[in-house]
């Protein structure tokens, strides 16, 4: 048996190289020590006597490991939180940037009346080319609001191309014979779809590309024809 520790550093991660891994660690005074067993004892002195060596051999796989479990689990909380309790991944192409870090407290999670629990205080901010809002799903109600599922599945609802479409369903569509019949067609079976699409980045780009962004270019013409 052994005994490792140490103080875990959580430092901000400035590298643009390393967009995975928003934190940096540092493990401060580091011990291992083993602990002899019953007849092990001769062993133990002679693993104790080289701990140091064994150590600078594990000491980067184990450094590699923590941070790797830090990172993903912040991850993965900022995602889930983004997309409303959905346990999720960062979409591809967001940059989470940790600005800050200080102690901080936060209202007993078990409600029990404990007290503040003592946390990790993090301000950070997500980046992404062409805008953070489009890489994530949008809110459901969002979704029910808009009434043009698909589009605000693929895009943010008040993305142009979402409005574009809006405007096309409401000043051209919806004035034509059989619109309003259509429109309410549609209402009722693209909920699902749209719910379908909004929970892969790569069904919602594709999505976006091959019917969206068309759409919303011929949405366009009508409405310069009118």
């Amino acid at each position: 048996m052994f005994n490792y520790t140490a103080t875990l550093r959580l430092l901000p991660n400035g590298s643009l190289l390393d967009v995975d891994a928003p934190f940096d660690i540092r493990l401060i005074d580091p011990s291992l020590t083993f602990v002899s067993g019953v007849g092990t004892g001769f062993v133990t002195a002679i693993l104790n006597a080289i701990a140091g060596l064994i150590y600078d051999e594990i000491a980067p796989r184990l450094k590699s490991t923590i941070k790797g479990l830090v990172n993903w689990g912040v991850l993965k909380t900022v995602a889930t939180r983004l997309n409303k309790g959905v346990p999720a991944s960062m979409p591809a192409g967001v940059v989470l940037s940790i600005r800050s870090l200080g102690a901080a407290t936060r209202p007993d999670p078990t409600g029990a009346g404990a007290g503040p629990e003592p946390v990790i205080g993090v301000r950070a901010v997500l980046g992404a080319f062409g805008g953070v809002l489009n890489k994530f799903p949008p809110l459901l109600e969002n979704l029910d609001r808009s009434k043009c599922f698909i589009a605000t599945a693929a895009l943010h609802p008040l993305a142009p191309d979402v409005l574009a479409l809006q405007a096309w369903r409401d000043t051209w569509l919806r004035e034509r014979p059989g619109g309003e019949q259509l429109i309410g067609l549609y209402e009722r079976i693209s909920p699902p779809l749209a719910r379908l699409i909004a929970r892969r980045e790569w069904r919602r780009s594709v999505v976006r590309i091959l019917v969206v962004t068309p759409a919303a270019r011929l949405a366009r013409r009508c409405a310069k024809r009118a």
